[in-house]
């Protein structure tokens, strides 16, 4: 067993049990080539601190489709902005279905959601230029002209 799988092994064991720590995380992030599709479970799980750690192996190493599936029908605002943000640094394209976020009425949500259309796929920004905040209008303009340069 290669140390990538043997990193990725006792942290699929570690998540099981509900007891996985930021060091079994960094862990498997060090590793350059690892296969992490074991971990995408967990991105369903019910404790909060396992769904966390998934969602930032995944951000960083894994199937950036399966953080948009988990966007979808993620409640917790705070783990949604964090899924944004990797699908953002991961520009990720594929992503018409998280459109919808920018009616939010709240501004940090709303901002995370530009930010990640910005690097993903800016012709979805369209909408935010209806947008009651002319901050986002603003940003949103500047992003869609940044696009055509």
């Amino acid at each position: 067993m290669t140390f990538s799988e043997k990193a990725v092994s006792v942290c699929v064991e570690a998540m099981r049990r509900g007891k996985v720590s930021g060091r079994h995380v960094q862990r498997v992030l060090q590793c350059r080539d690892v296969e992490v599709s074991s971990i995408e479970p967990f991105l369903d799980s019910p404790n909060d601190q396992v769904r966390r750690h998934a969602i930032r192996i995944v951000g960083k190493k894994g199937d950036p489709a399966a953080l948009e599936k988990r966007a979808r029908i993620e409640e917790e605002k705070t783990v949604l902005i964090e899924i944004l943000g990797f699908l953002g640094e991961r520009a990720y394209r594929d992503v018409e279905n998280l459109v919808y976020l920018l009616q939010t009425d709240d501004g940090v949500m709303k901002q995370a959601v530009v930010q990640m259309l910005r690097r993903t796929n800016p012709d979805l920004l369209m909408p935010a230029l209806f947008d009651p905040d002319d901050s986002v209008v603003e940003r949103a303009k500047r992003y869609i002209n940044e696009q055509k340069d």
